[in-house]
């Protein structure tokens, strides 16, 4: 293009030192020819290439067939899960898998790392020890309007939403309160499905506003069971690719009234024929 069309040298000539000058770029390109002209030195004299690295062939990666067991596979040395997403859009294979070494191509920035992301609301300022036994007289009826103000706004979009919110699931935790649990999507079958939940805490006739409770990124997260058994507090789940079929039942539990909770582990997988089966309970059979 040329540069009087474009007025570059208009601007150059009115604007003589609006050349870059003390700017630092970097550029990832498919490759640089150093002996084009321009490229050798700056307005100022000074080298106008500082570095540049070659990382030809640096991307290649010895493949090997891999065979998935479940939803798991082994490549190399390491055993990874998740692989039923692939499994999903490739249902017979081959299948191949390689590992890439990482390269170190600079010292690690100065700056802080970013917090910790302080916890949802549902998780905070959880009280703990027993339920209280103190409250309104159990002989006489008491009413409380439970639902005022409880909501989620309709323009809500991640990772609660307004659009869907369904199967709802409650149970009163060890220490007294009372936990509800969701899952909220835009549509079903959708990969943005979460679940959300709210506290009505021990004490109080108000529920702390809808926050964020379990999901995994593009993945269906679905279909929520809360159960408490003595002091342990039980979150079932279903976790799927293809919707709500398909799914993994999966599991975690919490010791301190939904305070903090252990890592979800998969109890039934998806090529389990029990798949999808809800658990419950009864006075004969606590959890089954």
């Amino acid at each position: 293009m040329a540069l009087d069309a474009t007025r570059v040298t208009d601007h150059a000539r009115r604007f003589p030192e609006s050349d870059g000058r003390g700017v630092l770029i970097g550029i990832l390109d498919s490759g640089i020819d150093l002996g084009t002209s321009g490229l050798d030195l700056t307005s100022t004299g000074e080298p106008k290439v500082l570095d540049l690295r070659d990382f030809s062939g640096e991307g290649r990666i010895a493949l090997a067939s891999i065979t998935p067991v479940g939803d798991a596979v082994v490549v190399g040395d390491t055993r990874l899960g998740g692989f039923g997403r692939v499994r999903s859009l490739s249902t017979t294979g081959p299948w191949y898998g390689g590992s890439l070494s990482e390269i170190v191509l600079g010292e690690m920035p100065a700056t802080k790392p970013l917090p910790v992301a302080e916890p949802p609301l549902n998780q905070r300022d959880v009280k703990q020890g027993p339920a209280p036994k103190d409250g309104p007289d159990a002989t006489n009826p008491y009413f409380a309007d439970l639902a005022k103000g409880l909501s989620v706004p309709k323009e809500m979009w991640g990772p609660i939403y307004g659009a869907w919110n369904h199967f709802s699931t409650i149970a009163v935790c060890p220490n007294g309160d009372v936990l509800a649990v969701w899952y909220t999507c835009t549509q079903e079958e959708g990969r943005e499905c979460a679940q959300a939940a709210c506290r009505l805490r021990a004490g109080s006739d108000k529920w702390d506003a809808p926050s964020f409770f379990f999901g995994t990124p593009d993945c269906n997260t679905h279909a929520p069971v809360l159960l408490a058994d003595g002091k342990r507090l039980y979150h079932f789940f279903t976790q799927s690719f293809a919707g709500w079929d398909d799914a993994a039942d999966c599991m975690r539990v919490s010791e301190d009234s939904g305070a903090t909770w252990s890592k979800p582990r998969v109890i039934l997988s998806r090529e389990d024929p029990l798949r999808m089966s809800q658990p419950c309970s009864s006075r004969s059979a606590p959890l089954f």
